[in-house]
């Protein structure tokens, strides 16, 4: 009896020791198992740790730029009221200094030339400039608006499809024209707008007495408005 007692005692110590083995092991796993998703969130973010420092930047610029566009409102653009506008006599070369993209070559030999500037009387602007040029043979006479403020559109000469545009080197010209006969020959009679990066001149008036048929408009555009 005490053999198969102490048999029956060696066996339940036995498989306590492999119970208790098994429950050791499968705790162990159960920690790697935990461990496991940790070392992998960490080898996620170190991954993509750059990404999200850029992401985070990105994210920060543009919540300051909102904050900026909100705090500054894009500025009004101004509008003048021509009632406030007030004329006075000017010279070619203070209207060259006031226009940033075209140059003036004007003969004061061969043209006579008034000039007037027209000033916002409010805030002090320059506004535009307006020539009369009469060549003192009397074959052309022609009247031009240089406009040097950016915030001024001159709405008096509206640019149709009877208007032609001239492929010049500098600026862009579109202009209209006609030829009418008179008791001497032939009259020229045209309009044009002229532009040269963001200034604008228009020809408003021009009056030529022919001595060919192609006439003098193109040929004094480009050697006065450089």
């Amino acid at each position: 009896m005490k053999a198969k007692k102490f048999l029956k005692q060696q066996a339940e110590a036995e498989k306590k020791e492999i119970l208790e083995a098994s429950d050791m092991q499968s705790f162990d796993e159960f920690f790697h198992d935990i461990e496991k998703p940790a070392q992998l969130k960490r080898g996620f973010f170190k991954r993509y740790y750059k990404w999200f420092i850029s992401a985070a930047g990105i994210a920060a610029c543009a919540i300051i730029l909102t904050t900026v566009l909100l705090l500054y409102p894009a500025k009004e653009k101004i509008v003048y009221d021509e009632n406030n506008f007030v004329t006075s006599s000017s010279t070619i070369e203070e209207m060259d200094n006031d226009m940033t993209e075209f140059n003036f070559q004007i003969d004061t030999t061969a043209y006579s030339v008034e000039v007037e500037k027209t000033v916002d009387s409010v805030s002090g602007d320059v506004i535009l400039y307006r020539l009369q040029v009469d060549q003192y043979t009397s074959l052309i006479n022609f009247e031009f608006i240089a406009v040097c403020n950016p915030n001024y559109f001159y709405p008096y000469l509206e640019i149709t499809d009877e208007y032609t545009d001239a492929g010049l080197t500098n600026y862009s010209v579109s202009y209209k024209q006609e030829i009418l006969p008179n008791e001497y020959g032939l009259d020229l009679k045209a309009k044009a707008k002229i532009q040269k990066g963001s200034e604008f001149i228009y020809i408003t008036e021009y009056n030529e007495y022919m001595t060919d048929e192609e006439g003098s408009l193109l040929k004094i555009i480009q050697e006065m408005f450089i």
